[in-house]
């Protein structure tokens, strides 16, 4: 398949993803892929086309177009992690975010409902606030060739105790009411960058949604999770009677067991497109550090209720990936040394690292099969005297030995 026609396929099928049950979840792969699309601009002085003027003589400025593309890629990703269709860029939403960003940078204080600058033309003030007071807004302490899209990363992962409540950034950017954005950048003089998404927009036709959730169903990058970052599911308002639902919600992993949750709520204050439940399970009651590969959670949402009055709930699979390969560094086989008799058995243990590697596959040999055999899962059986060694092989060649002797 051509790489355009490949391209076309996989933006339809993030489409046909919206909607239940109409197309697969997605795998490791195609994660991969989707992510190794996004072009980053090499240089921090290739960010602009214009550069803005954030004193004195007040300009907006403009992105290069690469600046551009690749913070919108990275966005429209970010979309289609959460089975959403794509954002495009609207010239008037850009011009609005822009000069937002040249306000922000000209005050140095991040806020929606932005003060006049005492020296900024009044047209100007006018629609820089109407970009920051209808956009998704953040400071970051540089200025970097991806700075935008850190920025964007930093709107889906709502890191901060002060966004935990409410989840407004995340909700806005994977809001299914959103056909068209805009972006901006500029930096103050004390070097902070200023970030605009303008999220103001409701043109997109939402279809028949039920929920937009995040981690979303089967692969899902654990590098855009950490230990504080909440869980979300926004809901649709009109299939879901949220009222009359006496909502409980359950995560499990498959190895760590059932989360206790240390925070949980329901917000229905109106971001995005619709009412946002909220729940971040405590790590370090699991025995977990962090979200990495290869982790299998479970979510279960129960009680809700349509406005029909039927039960319903709520349940799917999040298989937590890296955006990169993984590859395996060491084996470690116990026990190292084993002394047994004809017709003993013993089953020995390898253990891969990392545990969040890609291919955890061991493969077990036996030095001499007329000494010892060994199963593929590491199972020895002792068959006459002498000594030999079995070997325990990862995928890419790592290998550990336990030396057999039988008397």
């Amino acid at each position: 398949m051509h790489r355009r026609t490949l391209a076309i396929f996989l933006a339809f099928a993030a489409l046909c993803l919206a909607f239940p049950g109409k197309a697969q979840e997605h795998t490791r792969q195609w994660v991969r892929w989707e992510y190794a699309r996004i072009q980053i601009p090499e240089e921090a002085s290739s960010l602009y086309a214009d550069t803005p003027s954030v004193q004195g003589t007040y300009a907006a400025g403009a992105l290069a177009e690469n600046t551009q593309t690749s913070a919108l890629m990275y966005v429209n990703f970010l979309r289609a992690l959460a089975y959403l269709p794509p954002v495009s860029l609207e010239g008037v939403y850009s011009l609005r975010a822009q000069h937002g960003a040249v306000l922000l940078a000209a005050n140095d204080r991040l806020e929606h409902d932005a003060p006049r600058p005492q020296d900024m033309p009044e047209d100007f003030y006018e629609c820089a606030h109407t970009g920051t007071l209808s956009s998704n807004i953040a400071a970051l302490n540089w200025a970097t060739p991806d700075v935008l899209l850190n920025a964007m990363e930093y709107f889906c992962r709502d890191d901060g105790e002060e966004n935990l409540p409410v989840m407004g950034h995340r909700r806005y950017l994977l809001s299914p009411l959103l056909g068209k954005t805009g972006l901006g950048l500029a930096q103050s003089q004390s070097g902070i960058s200023y970030a605009v998404l303008y999220v103001g927009d409701t043109s997109a036709d939402p279809g028949d949604w039920r929920q937009v959730a995040w981690p979303s169903e089967g692969a899902f990058p654990a590098d855009l999770m950490g230990p504080l970052i909440p869980w979300s599911i926004t809901l649709n308002g009109e299939y879901y009677d949220l009222e009359a639902s006496e909502i409980r919600v359950f995560l499990t992993e498959k190895t760590a067991g059932q989360a206790k949750l240390d925070y949980f709520a329901l917000n229905t204050d109106a971001y995005g497109a619709g009412p946002c439940l909220i729940f971040r399970p405590d790590l370090t009651a699991m025995g977990l550090e962090n979200y990495q590969q290869n982790q299998v959670w479970t979510v279960r949402v129960e009680g809700l209720k349509t406005p029909a009055g039927a039960a319903e709930s709520l349940e799917y699979q999040v298989e937590m990936v890296s955006l990169l390969p993984v590859e395996v560094s060491s084996v470690e086989v116990t026990p190292q040394a084993l002394e047994m008799s004809p017709g003993d058995v013993c089953q020995l243990q390898a253990e891969i690292i990392p545990q969040w590697a890609d291919d955890l596959s061991v493969t077990w040999t036996s030095g001499d099969e007329a000494v010892c055999s060994v199963s593929g899962e590491g199972m020895v059986t002792a068959l006459a005297p002498g000594e030999c060694i079995v070997t325990a092989a990862s995928a890419n060649g790592r290998q550990d030995k336990c030396r057999i002797r039988v008397k």
